[in-house]
């Protein structure tokens, strides 16, 4: 199917639509007529704002205009074409024609000023195409976030640490990270190196000058380090950060087998109270087409070892759409999650990203056929997972099977406060290690400034004064903005 369309600052905005109709269709963009092929179903978007499609005997028309508070016809172009695909195609998108990551971000952008819930609802509907259930959930989420961030200051930072090691790689995995097994020899040159990273930012005038929110320590897989090696990390983090100050830390524990009960205890030594423990499904022989060399009763035994180390808050991550599972998996999977009881559960639905091994082999046929099956699974977790917790953070990504979200679930005061601060870009991260990404906010321009270190661990270990360089120029920067 070919697309005319005579503003291509929209082609991107639109093929996010499109792709979410391939199971449908092809789609090709083109801005000469000559190009079009008379054979081929051609639809034309214009300056008119209006869409229009001769599809053999059928005829399709579809006009919009820019509505009140919008400042381009960017959304006006989207309207048209979807409403076009969803005429031609008889299906709709639960997102409408929201294709950004952070639409709870722009709920509270529609709140602002008379805060009126019900009219943001409608404006999400009306202007976005948004299910109303999608726009019933963005309100439940936008709520608890107003509570829970509302004394955490935007001028203030949180703090993620990288850990950039796992035991195997799963196949739908993006996530930088190095095989422990490989280069386990580079552990101690890695916390030397991090040492030296933390102790040269947090000696800042712009740390001094500020109050530490949260500390996530992530990955990879930080319980994949050998106990030494943990409570040398352990140490070094809290010799530089101050935990009794935090408001929260999160240990991402991951994987079942990194864990035992003498690992966990020194964890909780450390005055550290959640930690996240990542089955992604509890169907055996999914978990082993995706690469995690653990067993169900692994997940089950490791879950049960962490209330016995006294950890009373406890994530569990799940993703739906996952090779060759169907709606019973996950429903087999909640239930099984469900007799544990956690604190909190992240539901993720699978995105293929090209540099994951995944989407190298998985056919178009398949993630088609999956991609519907994400829609049948995301129902089926709110309509479980409602009735003991709540939603309180959303985000979405590129290439997300079905066109669905990414969601965290929480039991009453147990939401995790630095998921909901990095999703939202609400304050500064200062990020360290590999791969690690600090970001610096500037709320009043909501605007946002990145800086890197790099992935590759060799690099990081060998040229750390030039990341710490970078690092510094940029806060240098917002303390004098």
């Amino acid at each position: 199917m070919l697309i005319f369309l005579d503003n291509p600052k929209y082609e991107f905005e639109l093929n996010n639509i499109a792709i979410q109709y391939s199971s449908f269709d092809s789609f090709e963009f083109v801005y000469e007529k000559e190009n079009c092929t008379p054979d081929v179903e051609l639809i034309e978007i214009d300056s008119q704002v209006r869409c229009t499609a001769n599809f053999g005997e059928k005829i399709f028309e579809y006009h919009d205009q820019i509505m009140p508070r919008e400042k381009s016809s960017k959304n006006a172009y989207k309207r048209v074409f979807y409403q076009l695909l969803q005429e031609k195609f008889g299906t709709s998108l639960d997102w409408g024609i929201l294709t950004g990551i952070r639409p709870t971000k722009l709920f509270q952008e529609h709140l602002q000023g008379d805060n009126d819930v019900d009219a943001a609802k409608k404006d999400f509907v009306e202007k976005y195409k948004v299910s109303s259930q999608k726009a019933d959930i963005l309100a439940q989420v936008s709520e608890v976030q107003t509570n829970c961030l509302r004394d955490i200051s935007q001028n203030d930072y949180s703090i993620y640490v990288s850990v950039p090691f796992c035991p195997s790689r799963c196949n739908y995995c993006t996530f930088f990270s190095n095989d422990i097994s490989k280069k386990s020899h580079l552990i101690s040159a890695y916390l030397d190196t991090l040492e030296i990273e933390l102790k040269s930012i947090f000696s800042t005038d712009w740390v001094s000058e500020r109050k530490s929110t949260t500390l996530y320590i992530g990955g990879g897989t930080p319980s994949a380090l050998d106990i030494d090696s943990l409570d040398r990390f352990l140490k070094i983090l809290s010799k530089h950060i101050d935990f009794s100050a935090l408001k929260e830390i999160t240990f991402e524990a991951g994987r079942p087998d990194t864990l035992d009960i003498d690992k966990l205890k020194l964890i909780h030594s450390y005055g550290i109270e959640r930690i996240s423990i990542n089955p992604q499904t509890m169907v055996p022989s999914t978990l082993q087409k995706i690469g995690r060399n653990h067993s169900v009763e692994q997940i089950i035994s490791s879950f049960q070892l962490a209330r016995e180390a006294k950890f009373h808050n406890i994530n569990m991550d799940i993703i739906l759409g996952l090779e060759e599972e169907k709606l019973a998996d996950v429903e087999h999977t909640l239930h099984e999650i469900l007799k544990l009881e956690p604190d909190s559960i992240t539901v993720h639905s699978l995105a293929l990203k090209k540099a994951s091994d995944l989407s190298k082999v998985i056919s178009d046929e398949t993630r088609d056929t999956q991609s519907l099956e994400v829609v049948k699974m995301m129902q089926a977790v709110y309509e479980k997972l409602n009735r003991k917790y709540f939603p309180y953070y959303l985000y979405r990504q590129k290439n997300i099977l079905g066109g669905q979200e990414n969601v965290g679930f929480a039991k009453n005061a147990k939401e995790s406060l630095y998921n909901m601060i990095i999703i939202e870009e609400y304050q500064n991260i200062l990020a360290f290690g590999p791969g690690a990404i600090s970001r610096f906010v500037f709320p009043d321009e909501n605007r946002i400034e990145k800086t890197s270190n790099t992935k590759n661990l060799e690099h990081y270990i060998n040229h750390i004064d030039q990341y710490i360089h970078r690092k510094k120029q940029e806060m240098n920067y917002a303390k004098n903005y």
